[in-house]
C-alpha cells in the first residue's frame, strides 16, 4: 500500500510564510530604527541623503518664517513650517514590508515636490543610515533565529 502526502508542498510553504513574516519583520524594526534619525536629519538639520543641505530659503520666505511662524532665522531649509509635514513623519506598512512616509498625501506630495524642486534625493538613505540599517536587520536576524 502507498500513501501520498502533500506534506513537502506543505512544508515549502510553511517556510515562504515564514520567512515572509520574518522579512516583514526585520523590516518594520529597520523603519522603527531609522526613523527618529531621518527625522532629525531632513525636519531638524536641513540635510538630504547626500549629507548636504537640503538647500537655502530665500530671504522673503525667510522673514515670513521668522515674522508669522516664529521659526529661527537661519537660512537652511528643513521642510518644517507649521510642524504637520514632520509629525506626520511615520513607519508606515506597505505591500513589501515597511518603510517610512506619511499618511497625509499632502505631505507626500510635499515630500515629492520638495525633492523635485530642490533637484535632489531628500528622503533616500545616507550612507550612514544604510550602515544602521543594515546593523538593525543583523541584529533582528539574528535574534528571530536564536528564538
Amino acid at each position: 500500500m502507498t500513501i501520498k502526502t502533500n506534506l513537502s508542498e506543505v512544508v515549502t510553504n510553511l517556510i515562504a510564510q515564514m520567512n515572509e513574516q520574518l522579512g516583514r519583520q526585520i523590516a518594520r524594526e529597520v523603519a522603527v530604527s531609522l526613523k527618529p534619525v531621518i527625522a532629525v536629519r531632513i525636519h531638524q538639520e536641513g540635510k538630504g541623503a547626500s549629507g548636504e543641505k537640503i538647500g537655502t530659503y530665500k530671504p522673503s520666505y525667510l522673514e515670513l518664517r521668522v515674522n508669522k511662524y516664529k521659526r529661527t532665522a537661519d537660512s537652511t531649509v528643513i521642510l518644517a513650517l507649521t510642524k504637520q509635514m514632520e509629525n506626520d513623519f511615520s513607519v508606515q506598512e506597505t505591500q513589501l514590508g515597511y518603510g517610512l512616509g506619511y499618511n497625509n498625501p499632502l505631505n507626500y506630495q510635499k515630500a515629492q515636490w520638495n525633492e523635485l524642486r530642490f533637484n535632489k534625493l531628500i528622503f533616500g538613505l545616507t550612507n550612514e543610515e544604510q550602515l544602521i540599517a543594515n546593523e538593525v536587520a543583523k541584529i533582528a536576524m539574528t535574534n528571530a533565529l536564536s528564538k
